[in-house]
């Protein structure tokens, strides 16, 4: 096809702007929000090599023809290739980088794999050393809740809602990734504060201490009786690995 010159250039700009977007958020410290941190690395360094490749490649790239931009299908190749370079420019240069949202959570459903969620390697049978997963797990799965009862928790994570039933309970949320964002999986700890949705906004993060305790709704399950639930700034690592 004569315009292919032109659509390789798109093709070969979409990776130069997805290679210096790599680059950028790896020298920004800011590669962990989409990607396991043990990945980092290795990550950076293939983007570096990517991207000296890439700039290398315009010395081989064959004009484009600029004739063949006055035919109709000439200047549709060329308007939908300026737009999906310019909407990748957006979305990897210029928006900031976020965190997977309280929606995300909703519609992956919170502990729904809680069950496949390995416990971190520092938790033992300590509770000292629990993380946010750990106690999620502890809470979903102990055959007895009053193994848990009056122990002490102290956790950070975001707040969303557990469902309609449960009006005085949200979820002390935060999400687990395995490899990178894609498969990140939110778990949660129940937490018991009526008129919480007057203090608390879903998403926002906050700290919480207390105790674990009967839900008074449900004998049978356990609960965070919070002593203090303080908003926060999201930490600047989101995420449990």
């Amino acid at each position: 096809m004569r315009d292919l010159p032109v659509r390789r250039l798109y093709g070969v700009l979409l990776s130069l702007i997805g290679a210096s977007a790599t680059c950028w958020l790896a020298a920004t410290d800011r590669l962990a929000l989409y990607i396991h941190p043990r990945y980092v690395v290795f990550t950076a360094i293939m983007s570096v090599v990517a991207l000296a490749l890439i700039v290398a490649s315009f010395a081989v790239l064959p004009a484009a023809h600029s004739h063949e931009d006055d035919r109709p299908r000439g200047r549709r190749s060329l308007i939908v290739g300026a737009l999906l370079v310019g909407a990748a420019v957006m979305a990897l240069l210029v928006a900031p980088p976020s965190t997977l949202s309280v929606a995300t959570a909703q519609q992956r459903k919170v502990n729904q794999t809680l069950s496949s969620t390995p416990m971190s390697s520092s938790a033992g049978t300590d509770f000292a050393h629990f993380r946010l997963r750990d106690w999620a797990a502890a809470i979903q799965l102990a055959a007895d809740p009053s193994v848990l009862k009056g122990r002490p928790f102290d956790g950070t994570g975001f707040v969303s809602p557990v469902d309609s039933k449960h009006p005085d309970l949200f979820y002390l949320t935060r999400f687990v990734v395995t490899c990178c964002a894609v498969d990140a999986q939110p778990v949660g700890v129940p937490v018991y504060e009526p008129g919480w949705r007057a203090h608390h906004k879903n998403g926002s993060w906050v700290s919480v201490t207390g105790a674990l305790g009967a839900d008074p709704g449900d004998a049978t399950a356990s609960v965070v009786i919070p002593v203090t639930v303080k908003p926060i700034a999201e930490p600047s690592q989101p995420y449990e690995h």
